[in-house]
């Protein structure tokens, strides 16, 4: 069974993402294109694909009911273990230690070899002279930062870091459909994953079943799958796009066979426009002569327009607007 090593982490969205990397461009930091800006609870660790479903749904649970959590970042500091980290200190009076805690258990990690420190990585593996020149250049920053969300990291072979799933805070989003509770969530980037989560025989067999394999002509600029798991921790649904500015792309839509005819398709879209909103993304579209006919009917019982560019069919789209959702 393949593994992934994942690591789960508070992260940095927007200014305050720009900001620290700025910071780190400061110092010639070189985890500035390894790893974005964040504040670890569980570091990576090699986690079983077999795992993985009742791994996130139990993230997903215990995050869900937590309300935005408030930081203060900075100013700069260091700590030592085998080696100096430059860092800017966190605090806050959320009990990170806990759930920091509570994510190792989870993970099967057991207890740390040093002591919990909240904090934001400038320079791993520092010098002491690295150190003492970034509190001097860097040492007056502050800045307040309200998380809500928390990431789980996915390091790939050459020990870069990509963001992997993300359940959010609070507005933790569930439908029934049919008597099923669905629980969606957001994940980042997974390829061919989804065949390990969907096993792989029932997946090959009935992905093609409903939905549209959609070429994509736009330059590209993320990768989402919104996926749902029902009470049961059994994966339901889930929808494939990528993001372009303010319009998200269908590449395919998913119900378990045992699920459809029950409304998923329409309560995934709705997660879809929950997650994608929060994020900018105000349309999402789909273009008509790739589109199965069911799902033509889905958009457009969800109020979708259709919309030429340049008066080929060709490049017709249907084009929904979220915030009508």
């Amino acid at each position: 069974m393949a593994s992934l090593r994942l690591g789960v982490v508070f992260a940095f969205d927007g200014e305050v993402r720009s900001e620290i990397d700025g910071l780190r461009r400061a110092i010639s930091s070189p985890q500035l294109s390894i790893v974005e800006p964040h504040l670890t609870l569980s570091s990576p660790t090699n986690v079983d694909s077999s795992r993985l479903v009742p791994l996130l749904v139990s993230l997903f649970d215990r995050v869900s009911n937590l309300s935005p959590i408030e930081v203060e970042i900075g100013p700069t500091g260091s700590f030592r273990v085998d080696k100096f980290v430059s860092l800017l200190r966190v605090e806050t009076v959320f009990e990170l230690q806990s759930l920091s805690e509570w994510i190792r258990g989870e993970f099967g990690l057991g207890q740390p070899p040093y002591p919990f420190v909240p904090h934001v990585t400038l320079y791993d593996g520092a010098t002491e002279e690295i150190v003492e020149g970034a509190e001097q250049l860097l040492g007056n920053y502050k800045r307040r930062y309200w998380f809500d969300s928390i990431v789980v990291f996915r390091m790939n072979k050459k020990g870069a870091y990509a963001r992997f799933a993300e359940p959010l805070f609070t507005t933790e989003f569930r439908s029934s459909n049919g008597g099923f509770v669905t629980r969606y969530f957001l994940l980042r980037g997974v390829g061919d994953l989804l065949s390990q989560i969907f096993e792989d025989d029932f997946y090959g067999n009935h992905v093609g079943g409903f939905g549209a394999h959609i070429a994509i002509e736009t330059a590209v600029e993320e990768s989402f799958t919104i996926l749902g798991f029902d009470d049961q921790e059994i994966p339901s649904a889930f929808v494939t796009l990528r993001q372009t500015g303010a319009v998200a792309m269908v590449e395919r839509i998913f119900v378990a066979e045992a699920k459809r005819g029950l409304g998923l398709s329409r309560g995934a879209l709705k997660a879809v426009a929950f997650y994608m909103v929060k994020r900018g993304v105000r349309y999402l579209e789909a273009p008509i002569v790739e589109c199965d006919e069911r799902l033509v009917l889905l958009f457009t019982s969800l109020g979708a327009k259709v919309i030429s560019r340049d008066g080929n069919v060709y490049s017709d789209r249907y084009s929904l607007n979220l915030l009508n959702l």
